[in-house]
């Protein structure tokens, strides 16, 4: 835990006091803190991972993050949107979390296993948080057509000619 901490300390960083840390780490399940680096606004979420197979199985496959001057690896997007959409049901509030999740799969696409999120989804109850997400998705969806369809008419030459 010293090295860890160590790791955050600064003017550079918010990082919750040790005993913050060590009380989440002793909750086990739904454990949580978050670490702020300052100057470019960057926070991370860090999950304590306890008994629960969805923990065992983002630690499993966790991966690298390679554009960085450092080493790093990070959970799977299977399992943050399992968390956010865990957050909603809780109350958390769905506007950020589901325009969170919807982003990372316009980006994302195909690798992305949806089957595992569904079946996470079914098996959690989390099908009110995931509505708001599909409708998050088309409204992105239906966004793209409509700058398509204004990039092809100003590349098309249906503008109006200007004088």
């Amino acid at each position: 835990m010293a090295a860890f901490l160590e790791a955050y300390v600064g003017p550079d960083f918010y990082c919750p006091p040790r005993e913050t840390i060590c009380e989440e780490i002793r909750r086990g399940h739904g454990g949580h803190f978050i670490i702020i680096e300052s100057s470019q606004l960057m926070k991370a979420d860090f999950f304590v991972a306890a008994s629960d197979p969805l923990h065992r199985w983002a630690l499993e496959r966790t991966e690298p993050l390679t554009d960085l001057d450092y080493s790093m690896r990070v959970a799977p997007l299977e399992y943050v949107f399992i968390r956010k959409l865990e957050w909603i049901k809780a109350g958390g509030g769905p506007d950020r979390h589901a325009r969170d999740i919807a982003s990372a799969i316009a980006v994302s696409g195909d690798s992305i296993d949806l089957d595992f999120v569904h079946a996470e989804i079914e098996a959690r109850s989390l099908q009110v948080g995931w509505a708001e997400v599909e409708q998050r998705l088309a409204l992105m969806a239906e966004a793209e057509k409509m700058f398509d369809a204004e990039r092809r008419r100003g590349a098309g030459g249906d503008e109006p000619a200007t004088a």
